[in-house]
């Protein structure tokens, strides 16, 4: 499949890219080997949100927007 953000920029993704990556990246594999249980998914995701990934996905939006003009 195709990355939807290729070619887009998204400044917080420069900034917090890496440490948001390994956020998940972490609760995936906490998740996996059992040191955490699934219903950790949902309020892990939340505070990836909340640490910068909603922000990132706004930016893209936003600059998906303003590609497509």
């Amino acid at each position: 499949m195709a990355d939807p953000t290729n070619g887009l920029f998204s400044a917080t993704l420069c900034r917090k890219g890496a440490t948001l990556g390994m956020m998940i990246e972490n609760l995936e594999n906490d998740i996996v080997f059992g040191r955490k249980p699934v219903s950790a998914w949902k309020p892990g995701v939340r505070d990836w949100l909340n640490a910068g990934g909603r922000q990132i996905a706004d930016e893209f939006g936003a600059a998906h927007r303003s590609a497509r003009r």
